[in-house]
């Protein structure tokens, strides 16, 4: 019986390869490269792959490949694009992006399993590689501040990747805020603050918060508490002005995000 091949594919003409140069070889549902040396041609496979009956191998090891290695997931870095310092991130550093983009390596055209663990939480997400064996992932959701550890397995690949870490340290969401009251009645109008006088039964209140927020506004003379509500612009600014003229007497001013405790 002649000696037979395990099945095998290669991505391009051996005979046209020079020295130093590499191909890929899929091989048992694995991805392989074969480096080609001076003394090493990519037509000249090593004994042990050659076999006169079907073989199979469950784990491929790297010593009957001469020459011929797994191609194994890779995350290279994380990309920040948010606050004032963005850019690229490496394992170990730190960002304020809640949901930073990673970006790695792997074998070309095939489904990865992502892996991210914070503590006692493991979640899992799917990415495709390019036809490069590029690949970028961004969570879906918000991380929550913490050391997040981060790895890749490709499929039918029993291994994970290394392993990438990265600190989420996002700032504190603002607090909501009354800096201060306008009155434009009388003679004299302007800006008041807290403990200030006022002839304008309608102030307008200002103050600050998280952008794009709703902010509850709860006032009272000591009698009934009133709400009301408003929302922060695109720069946590926020403005309101009571809808009923308030009664003369001392009025406090309370503000919240709304949700808070």
């Amino acid at each position: 019986m002649k000696p037979r091949y395990p099945d095998y594919t290669l991505d391009t003409d051996r005979a046209s390869r020079e020295n130093g140069s590499t191909a890929y070889i899929a091989l048992d549902n694995s991805t392989y490269v074969i480096e080609q040396t001076a003394t090493k041609t990519l037509s000249s496979f090593p004994e042990s792959l050659v076999s006169d009956t079907p073989v199979s191998y469950a784990h491929p090891p790297s010593s009957y490949a001469h020459g011929v290695k797994a191609i194994t997931p890779v995350i290279r870095y994380a990309w920040d694009d948010v606050g004032q310092e963005q850019g690229m991130r490496a394992s170990g550093n730190r960002t304020d992006d809640a949901a930073p983009t990673l970006r790695g390596t792997g074998p070309a055209n095939t489904y990865m399993d992502i892996m991210f663990t914070n503590g006692s939480v493991t979640r899992y997400n799917g990415i495709t590689t390019d036809a490069d064996g590029n690949w970028s992932w961004t969570p879906r959701a918000d991380l929550a501040d913490g050391t997040w550890t981060f790895t890749v397995q490709a499929d039918g690949q029993e291994t994970w990747s290394n392993a990438f870490t990265l600190i989420i340290d996002t700032p504190a969401a603002p607090e909501a805020l009354i800096t201060h009251i306008h009155d434009n009645v009388g003679s004299e109008q302007g800006e008041r603050f807290s403990g200030s006088i006022t002839d304008d039964s309608t102030p307008t209140l200002h103050g600050t918060g998280p952008a794009n927020t709703l902010i509850d506004i709860l006032y009272t003379d000591g009698g009934r508490v009133r709400s009301n509500s408003t929302f922060t612009d695109d720069e946590g600014n926020w403005s309101w002005t009571p809808w009923q003229n308030l009664n003369d007497g001392y009025w406090t001013f309370q503000v919240q995000v709304e949700g808070a405790p």
